[in-house]
């Protein structure tokens, strides 16, 4: 069902044409969940000196209107695209974190065309019911008001005060989702763009064995550990992500296929 739907979609979009050709390749950098662009804008502006580099926030998040599409993997990936449309970029290279890299993952999947290459940090791969329940409980605000006000407050001065629980609302709702349709080692190993998953050795939302386990389905990979590094985009400095990137970059077309 979602291949069919997925592979109708695809035809359509490729009929898309770019209205203004540009000269520098394009690279998109999406952010994590309950974040938004500012998250990803210090490496957007590092890199933008050498590619047309883009970031976005994803529906609800950081004042952003809500969007009609469903708040899941496939409908945030149906709304990057919709976005890269807007914006003429026909393909891009993508930067995803956490969230972001798996919405990169999907569409690597479903919209090859679309994704040049991936370079993800912190992303989670292994999902299931009992994963989606835990990552939920996580996500209560009226808890996180109780328990965590710094947090709380930190999230509503970012979304805005009347969106911040609906924001938790919908991620929760993605996560639920993501425990019953994920991507599963069938799909990885059907992607044909390069990737380099990367993750911090400290990360104990994303282990070891779940990344080499996906870097073993895709055809073109590579991984990265960051020492001393846990699972906080925070954790990480621009110049140690943006000088990965940039090496990825320009050494992704010499990844030999499996």
């Amino acid at each position: 069902m979602y291949e069919r739907v997925y592979l109708v979609l695809e035809q359509k979009r490729s009929l898309y044409i770019c209205a203004k050709p540009k000269l520098m390749e394009s690279i998109l950098f999406l952010p994590g969940a309950l974040a938004g662009k500012t998250q990803v804008e210090a490496l957007r502006s590092k890199l933008g000196e050498q590619y047309q580099a883009y970031a976005l926030s994803f529906p609800g998040h950081e004042k952003e209107s809500m969007d009609e599409r469903a708040f899941n993997i496939a409908g945030l990936a149906d709304y990057v695209l919709h976005w890269m449309d807007e914006n003429n970029i026909v393909a891009a290279h993508i930067f995803g974190y956490s969230m972001g890299g798996y919405i990169a993952l999907w569409l690597a999947r479903f919209f090859p065309k679309r994704v040049k290459c991936i370079m993800t940090v912190g992303t989670k791969f292994h999902w299931d019911k009992e994963q989606a329940l835990k990552e939920v409980k996580m996500l209560d605000p009226d808890k996180i008001e109780a328990k965590v006000p710094a947090f709380a407050e930190t999230l509503r001065r970012k979304h805005g005060e009347n969106s911040w629980r609906l924001v938790l609302q919908n991620t929760a709702h993605l996560m639920t989702a993501l425990g019953q349709y994920h991507l599963l080692e069938e799909d990885f190993r059907l992607v044909d763009t390069p990737v380099l998953l990367c993750r911090g050795e400290n990360d104990t939302m994303v282990s070891e064995a779940e990344t080499l386990s996906v870097a073993s389905f895709l055809k073109y990979s590579n991984t990265c550990f960051f020492s001393s590094r846990g699972h906080a985009f925070e954790d990480y400095t621009t110049l140690e992500i943006s000088d990965k990137l940039i090496h990825f970059l320009k050494s992704h077309k010499s990844f030999s296929i499996k």
